[in-house]
C-alpha cells in the first residue's frame, strides 16, 4: 500500500506541473492546469444536458475553470474568458482539429485558427468587452459581460431547479421568455438612483429579475443591443462555413 500511495503522489506531482496558457477578454494571460481523465468524463456527461440552458455544462466548465486555474493578473473573470479556456482546454488535451457534421457534409474546424480570430476580434473590439453606463433621468445602469460568479447564481438558483417538458409548447415559449430577462439580468452589474446604489452581486437572482421587469424599456433596449453585438462578435468567430461550432459537451466527445 506505501508503494501505491508513493506511486500517486507522484503522479499527481507531476500532472500538477503540466499546464497551458489561455489569452483571457482583456488581453492579459493566465495558466492553467492541464484536464485530468476524471475532469473530461464529466465534460463528457453534459452532452444530454437541456439546450435550453446548458446549465450542467456551464456548471462544470466553470467548476474545473476555478480548479485548474493556477495564475492570473486577473481577480474577477467573465463569460468570454471561460469561453477562451473551453476552447483551449479542449485544443489541449485532445487536439485542435474538430469535425462537425452539418446534414450529409463533414466540416473541418481547426481551434487554433478560432482561438486567433477570437484574439483578434477582442483586441480590435476591446472598449466592448468592457463595462458599459446607461442613464435616464435619475437611473444609472452599469452593465458588462456576465461574469462567472453570476452566471454560477442564474445556475444555481434558477436553472438547476428548471425541469423543462419540450414537448409542452407554452412551457417552453415560458421559459424563453424567462430567458431573455435572465440574459439581461447576469449583465447587469449596478443600479444607482441618485445617492442609492444596488450591487447586482449582493442580492439573489430572483431579485435581479425583478428589479429588471421594473426599469424602462428604454433602459433595457441599450443592454439588448450591447448583448446583441457582442454576441455577434463572437458567434461570428465561431462559424465556420455558416456552421456554428457548438460549445458544450459534445466538443470534447468529437473528433
Amino acid at each position: 500500500m506505501t508503494d501505491n500511495k508513493e506511486f500517486y503522489d507522484l503522479l499527481n506531482s507531476l500532472v500538477q506541473q503540466q499546464s497551458f496558457n489561455v489569452g483571457m477578454s482583456d488581453g492579459s494571460n493566465a495558466s492553467f492546469k492541464q484536464l485530468k481523465t476524471a475532469q473530461l468524463k464529466e465534460l463528457i456527461k453534459t452532452v444530454v444536458d437541456s439546450p435550453l440552458t446548458q446549465a450542467a455544462f456551464s456548471s462544470t466548465v466553470s467548476k474545473i475553470f476555478t480548479t485548474n486555474l493556477i495564475s492570473s493578473s486577473k481577480t474577477q473573470f467573465n463569460t468570454v474568458d471561460r469561453l477562451m479556456f473551453i476552447l483551449n482546454a479542449r485544443k489541449d488535451t485532445l487536439s485542435p482539429n474538430v469535425t462537425i457534421q452539418k446534414e450529409k457534409e463533414t466540416i473541418q474546424v481547426d481551434l487554433n485558427q478560432i482561438i486567433t480570430k477570437l484574439q483578434e476580434s477582442l483586441a480590435a473590439n476591446k472598449s466592448l468587452f468592457e463595462d458599459k453606463v446607461s442613464k435616464e433621468g435619475e437611473i444609472e445602469i452599469t452593465y458588462g459581460i456576465p461574469t462567472l460568479d453570476s452566471e454560477a447564481k442564474l445556475v444555481e438558483e434558477i436553472y438547476s431547479k428548471l425541469n423543462i417538458d419540450v414537448e409542452n409548447v407554452e412551457e417552453l415559449r415560458k421559459v424563453l421568455g424567462e430567458a431573455f430577462v435572465n440574459e439581461i439580468a447576469k449583465t447587469i452589474k449596478r443600479i444607482k438612483i441618485q445617492d442609492k446604489t444596488l450591487e447586482f452581486s449582493e442580492v439573489i437572482f430572483k431579485s435581479r429579475i425583478k428589479t429588471v421587469e421594473t426599469l424602462p424599456a428604454s433602459l433595457i433596449k441599450n443592454i439588448i443591443d450591447y448583448i446583441e453585438k457582442y454576441k455577434g462578435i463572437l458567434d461570428s468567430c465561431l462559424t465556420v462555413q455558416e456552421t456554428a461550432l457548438p460549445i458544450d459537451g459534445s466538443l470534447f466527445s468529437s473528433r
